[in-house]
């Protein structure tokens, strides 16, 4: 399809969305660039014949001075489409190295916060063909596994949030087409003509690498490809830790260095990609040179090291990995620390890490000694906890074998769940009164 209309676009969302879904409100992110002004326009269009409400997020880093006045005109356009436009800011970003990753990471932290926050359970994203070519340049030049060579899904799930980017067969002359056939307008982002930035260096390569036999078609295929890999080896990881593995509600895991140390390195890897990136509240994976580092000394008697938010301790055979309580952000209520899911917070209360005090407080309380609990202390000492103004209350998870949750009316309504990778949503939580290993 070289030319989009609402038929053809029915079919893109029937490709995404398979299953029949009783959607009621659909987020879309929207930088006003070609790409997302062009999914804006065709999604505004299929929300009002399926009777959807679509709000476009729009997100303003403040890292140019232009960026507020830019972010008023893409609000603008958007409404006068038709799309309801809310502009999400950070001004107090400081990035120094990395910053088109680490803006990224932002952006969809502050975007999946709304969505949460909104009870919107689905955020639609613009990427396409070429985007897909790019980002598997990238990861090829950092040295990516197959995990980071894999393509972009078309549907994936974070933070409980369903990503999915109707577009990614397509490219993006065909978006300007559509535009310009439209008559609508979009902004140029200066930074994508910046060669300080390694996408726009591949970007800029593009021609001669077509040439070379490497269009984005071929690195697209190439990237599906390696995704089916990663599904095998993922496939393959989950049957090796079935009895191995145990994922903590209090959100940590434990695992035997023997069952790591007997895996093939690339499965084990993996494993400890994933766990790291979710016991640190992380929306992105560690880069593969940070995992071998860990690898490389974790068979070692007593090892221990922070990574990637993450902290990793192990006595004897016995590996715990949970969160690295210095950098825990207890700010953001529904989506706690980037690890815990949070529905109908009581009035008055606040989640934050039980930490030291709130710990030696409820050994007081429940006449119990560090010996009574399960967790090694940077793991209890970062376990959410509900606090009425500064005071300790009640850690939200049990920290002795024989703890309970009083039969309080405040917990009437209120949820609070460890946010784990897909790939490990056939496990079943542990918890401290189930725990015999």
């Amino acid at each position: 399809m070289s030319k989009f209309d609402q038929a053809g676009f029915q079919h893109l969302m029937s490709q995404v969305l398979k299953e029949p879904v009783n959607l009621k409100e659909i987020a879309v992110a929207c930088s006003g660039g070609s790409d997302s002004m062009a999914l804006c326009h065709l999604l505004y269009n299929w929300c009002v014949n399926n009777e959807i409400n679509l709000t476009a997020l729009i997100v303003d880093h403040g890292l140019r001075a232009e960026s507020a006045k830019e972010a008023q005109i893409v609000q603008s356009r958007l409404q006068n489409l038709g799309v309801k436009a809310i502009t999400l800011t950070h001004h107090n970003s400081k990035f120094r190295s990395n910053i088109q990753s680490q803006a990224r990471e932002l952006r969809y932290s502050l975007m999946l916060n709304w969505c949460i926050e909104h009870n919107v359970d689905h955020l639609c994203l613009g990427h396409h063909k070429d985007d897909q070519a790019e980002t598997f340049l990238l990861r090829l030049a950092r040295g990516s596994g197959p995990s980071g060579l894999s393509a972009m899904k078309k549907v994936e799930r974070r933070k409980g949030v369903t990503l999915f980017r109707p577009l990614l067969s397509h490219s993006k002359e065909e978006l300007v087409e559509y535009l310009q056939n439209e008559k609508l307008d979009w902004v140029e982002d200066p930074s994508n003509q910046l060669e300080k930035f390694d996408r726009v260096k591949f970007r800029k390569l593009s021609p001669l690498l077509s040439d070379a036999g490497l269009t984005a078609d071929r690195l697209t295929k190439t990237a599906t490809v390696m995704a089916d890999a990663q599904d095998a080896i993922d496939w393959a990881m989950k049957q090796a830790l079935n009895d191995h593995l145990k994922i903590y509600d209090v959100g940590c895991y434990k695992i035997e260095k023997t069952c790591l140390k007997a895996l093939p390195r690339t499965i084990a890897l993996r494993a400890l990609s994933l766990m790291i990136s979710s016991a640190g509240g992380q929306v992105y994976p560690p880069e593969l040179s940070m995992l071998e580092q860990v690898y490389s000394n974790l068979f070692k008697t007593d090892y221990g090291a922070t990574c990637f938010g993450a902290q990793l301790h192990s006595r004897g055979d016995v590996l715990w990995i949970g969160r690295e309580v210095s950098r825990i952000d207890a700010k953001t209520m529904n989506d706690w620390d980037g690890r815990f899911k949070i529905d109908k917070l009581p009035s008055g209360f606040s989640v934050r890490p039980v930490g030291e005090t709130g710990w030696k407080s409820w050994c007081i309380e429940r006449g119990k000694t560090k010996k009574d609990c399960v967790y090694p202390a940077f793991i209890r000492n970062g376990v959410p906890a509900l606090y009425k103004g500064e005071r300790f209350w009640h850690p939200l998870f049990p920290l002795f074998e024989e703890d309970h949750m009083e039969n309080h009316e405040i917990w009437s309504n209120f949820k609070i769940h460890f946010n784990i990778p897909p790939q490990f949503d056939d496990f079943t939580f542990s918890t401290a009164l189930s725990d015999t290993m």
